[in-house]
């Protein structure tokens, strides 16, 4: 099966510092990639250039077969088939549950758009809640909504940047197991950026790890949390 995102030899420069330098990846359709690495790595900049959010300086990032990225080729943000869900979320605070959820779905008549509303309430487990404003929720259900307002519009690649960072542990662990089976139910492709390697261990089907603006592994998850369950030896 082609992957549903294909990035080839992509690269990133700010003047003569290189924040990616030939990222070559592919996410399948369906599959949940982890991005671990430290801060200043070059995560956040590839969900940026995969979002359109900046130009790369080199390379091709393809959707589902579509050039959106490349030599004398860039689609906008906005007509990419790509969700994003920003670290610290960025709801709107003075529009309610329902007002955040369907804020892209202006161009549709209201009935239709309140029942799309409701529905992807209903798949997050937010049923009830439609009135209230992001300070009226809890970290947990905040996330749900800016992963409602994403899915939404049925993206084909939802982009993650440390959607758990500012939760605590408990609420980390639930709100990463309620991720992955919302992501699971829609059958929506996902790259998760994090610095933390439970993530990895709970929620991904791959991890990629970068460090310095290159990607120096790819595995499959399961091979990574084998090892990371492995003893050490006492000599190290």
């Amino acid at each position: 099966m082609d992957p549903i995102l294909r990035i080839t030899q992509l690269e990133f420069a700010h003047g003569k510092r290189h924040a990616l330098q030939d990222v070559t990846i592919d996410v399948r359709a369906g599959e949940v990639v982890i991005v671990l690495g430290p801060s200043g790595c070059g995560k956040t900049t590839l969900l940026r250039l995969i979002a359109g959010l900046e130009r790369p300086s080199a390379g091709t990032v393809d959707l589902s077969g579509e050039r959106l990225s490349g030599p004398g080729t860039f689609v906008p943000p906005e007509q990419r088939a790509v969700g994003m869900v920003f670290q610290g979320l960025a709801l709107f605070p003075h529009l309610t549950v329902e007002g955040n959820i369907g804020f892209g779905l202006a161009h549709l008549p209201k009935a239709e758009r309140r029942a799309r509303v409701h529905e992807e309430m209903r798949s997050v487990g937010l049923e009830g809640l439609g009135d209230r404003y992001p300070d009226q929720l809890s970290g947990g259900q905040q996330q749900r909504v800016a992963i409602a307002r994403s899915l939404i519009l049925r993206p084909k690649l939802m982009l993650m940047d440390e959607p758990f960072s500012d939760l605590d542990r408990g609420t980390r662990n639930s709100v990463r197991s309620e991720v992955g089976r919302i992501l699971n139910e829609h059958g929506t492709a996902a790259i998760v950026v994090s610095h933390d390697r439970e993530d990895a261990y709970h929620l991904g089907d791959r991890v990629i790890m970068m460090d310095a603006g290159k990607v120096i592994r790819i595995a499959a998850a399961d091979d990574i949390r084998s090892e990371w369950q492995k003893p050490r030896s006492t000599h190290e």
